[in-house]
């Protein structure tokens, strides 16, 4: 009888595999689980081909995140264009952008939570590609309080967009964890319409 073999893994399988596996780590223990030694045996691969395809841990940790950026970009994207079709008002365009973004969160608190775990772990190179991923995610908010009535690109424009990410961003980093919900949903999105009804009065969109 001939012996079969299995077919010859590409890179690009491998570097799906590996990317796959990560996300899983991650899921399971955070930023600190994901081991070359582990990856190489739920691959099936020797750790030598972990650092192959990735030339570092921290490399392959910053593909997975911006895969999750990916993600979220796709679906408050798909929330800002249904919000323009529906010709909401500023306030609640920008309630849909919050809506989407906790829901995402809220639905991967794992995941999110360990992204933001390895973002704040000292490494000596931030990869400009992955700032990008950052920037397009705070882009989608600040296209909404550009194109509000009566408002151009200016100074105070921006400085709205920054106080209102921060605010939005800080009040569901520190209400969603790895642990669960520090309350309920519907408890954090009364933290995120104050929040935003408040930046909309000043656009003068009340």
């Amino acid at each position: 009888m001939a012996r079969t073999t299995s077919p010859r893994r590409t890179t690009e399988d491998l570097r799906a595999s590996a990317l796959d596996e990560a996300r899983a780590l991650l899921i399971e223990g955070g930023p600190e689980q994901v081991k070359a030694r582990v990856l190489a045996v739920r691959m099936g691969v020797s750790v030598g081909t972990v650092y192959n395809l990735f030339g570092h841990l921290d490399e392959l940790l910053f593909h997975v995140g911006g895969q999750v950026y990916d993600e979220l970009l796709e679906i408050i994207s798909a929330a800002r264009e249904q919000a323009r079709r529906e010709n909401l008002s500023t306030t609640d365009q920008l309630l849909a952008l919050g809506r989407a973004y906790l829901n995402f969160v809220v639905d991967r608190q794992d995941l999110w939570s360990a992204v933001l775990a390895f973002n704040r772990r000292g490494k000596s190179q931030v990869p400009v590609w992955y700032l990008e991923k950052q920037r397009a995610l705070f882009e989608v908010l600040e296209s909404v309080i550009v194109e509000a009535k009566g408002h151009v690109d200016s100074p105070k424009h921006r400085t709205l967009t920054k106080a209102l990410w921060a605010a939005v961003h800080g009040i569901i980093t520190i209400s969603v964890g790895p642990t669960g919900l520090s309350g309920t949903q519907d408890e954090v999105w009364a933290q995120i319409d104050l929040i935003v009804r408040a930046v909309a009065r000043d656009l003068g969109d009340a």
